[in-house]
């Protein structure tokens, strides 16, 4: 099989069932009738359309009542359906389709280009309750290539979030997640003669409870986040030892935000995340644990047809037990805003910041940056134009690392149950080290089956 790992091939199992329920009119056409703790977490993405990805854009939130009475906008015909089971919409999906690369391993000299076959699994679930709300997503990705299968890829994400109202003003989130993440040889913590990429895993739950006091939306959220890095196989024989990695992250913030009327909403935050590794020391006898503190000033957009979402400035601190590592500091922007200035058009915006772990005998850890653009607009009621760019830099004791990325594409809706996928994606990585720049060309091509 082309399943990677058990989870993705359980998504995908998943995602076929549900797809099997598509009834004989699939081929009619319906014209005729998806780095750091509670601060990463605290910026809340905009609403999703009603189903994610394939909907024309459009805005969900009317202006003020004009004086006189328009009729309503007619519904998207190539929207899909859904299995609405309950008080809950089933939304699966399954990509299907091929990938062709100029590099497949990132490499700096001698370039191998390769083709794979791509599956790409996804669930949305959405609930319709008089009370409380439930929402849920999953997608999987497999990328297998053809000449170098060692180099295959597999990535999953999961999200699980619930809301309970306790009372008038008062409400509890409760939040479950997964990610798995493969990373190769291109990235420096990943050895050169590594053999395949590295998998690493997180599991994340919390429950955060939010209360109306006064003209402030006060929240306190606990948490806790465990990251799994498995072994990498190397060329020369053996294999990289990655448990000293492994960690548990309890995080804790403290929330207050303006709740008065206006659309833009001040708010702030501040967080306590340590960091508590499997191993008492790591591969270089350094002792990882470390305490995280964090604080975000920003603004969240509410109630707005055009703009939603929010940013704030966030500065990080993390303090190492062992006394040979240093106190790192790294401020930045967190942010994940949706702008929407006409019915055809829809630009989302990102932000991060985040410390991450490293297992370098001279290094802390590693601060990141990331910021990006991606841009949809409907050229036809079923054809999307998808464009996009962003930057990444990763900054060590050496020097920095900058990923630069665009992509470019077309999705053609076919019907409800269809639709078909272009697109171009184009990395070029720029390192500190000398003869460690690549980049890669990558050409994608699907069919999009959906429920």
């Amino acid at each position: 099989m082309l399943c990677v790992s058990r989870p993705l091939c359980v998504l995908a199992a998943a995602s076929l069932y549900a797809l099997a329920a598509v009834q004989p009119v699939l081929a009619q056409d319906a014209s005729a009738d998806d780095l750091y703790g509670p601060l990463m977490d605290s910026v809340e993405p905009p609403p999703p359309p009603p189903v994610p990805g394939y909907a024309v854009i459009s805005s969900t939130d009317d202006p003020a009542p004009p004086l006189r009475r328009k009729r309503a906008p007619a519904p998207d015909p190539y929207a899909a359906t859904g299995l609405r089971q309950g008080g809950l919409t089933y939304y699966p999906t399954l990509e299907i389709g091929a990938v062709a690369t100029s590099n497949v391993g990132g490499a700096s000299s001698g370039a191998k280009a390769d083709v794979g076959l791509r599956l790409k699994p996804g669930l949305t679930v959405v609930s319709d309750w008089p009370r409380h709300a439930f929402t849920a997503t999953a997608s999987g990705e497999i990328v297998r290539y053809l000449d170098e299968s060692d180099l295959s890829t597999a990535s999953a994400d999961a999200q699980m979030a619930l809301r309970l109202d306790v009372r008038h003003g008062t409400w509890i989130d409760l939040e479950d997640g997964y990610t798995l993440t493969s990373t190769g040889a291109a990235n420096s913590e990943v050895p050169d003669t590594a053999i395949g990429n590295r998998l690493s895993h997180e599991f994340r739950s919390s429950a955060a409870v939010t209360h109306e006091a006064g003209f402030v939306d006060a929240q306190v959220k606990a948490g806790l986040r465990r990251n799994l890095f498995e072994d990498v196989d190397l060329s020369g024989g053996g294999s990289e030892d990655n448990s000293d990695r492994n960690y548990v992250q309890a995080d804790l913030s403290l929330r207050g935000t303006f709740n008065r009327g206006a659309v833009l909403r001040p708010f702030a935050e501040v967080s306590y995340t340590p960091r508590f590794h499997d191993k008492s020391v790591d591969r270089n006898g350094l002792r990882r644990d470390s305490q995280g503190y964090g604080a975000v000033l920003g603004l969240k957009i509410d109630d707005d047809p055009v703009w939603s979402g929010e940013a704030g400035l966030a500065y990080l601190v993390r303090d190492y037990e062992d006394p040979s590592l240093k106190t790192v500091q790294a401020p930045g922007l967190l942010a994940n805003i949706q702008w929407r200035p006409t019915e055809l058009t829809q630009v989302d915006l990102t932000a991060t910041l985040g410390l991450a772990e490293t297992a370098s005998a001279t290094d802390s850890a590693t601060k990141t940056w990331s910021a990006g653009a991606r841009v949809t607009h409907a050229l036809h009621d079923n054809l999307n134009l998808i464009t996009g760019a962003d930057i990444s830099v990763a900054r060590s004791t050496g020097g920095s690392d900058t990923t630069y990325g665009i992509e470019t594409g077309l999705e053609w809706k076919l019907n409800p149950y269809m639709a078909m996928g272009a697109m171009y994606d184009g990395t070029w990585f720029d390192s500190f080290s000398a003869g460690g720049d690549y980049d890669e060309h990558r050409l994608i091509g699907s069919l999009i089956l959906k429920r």
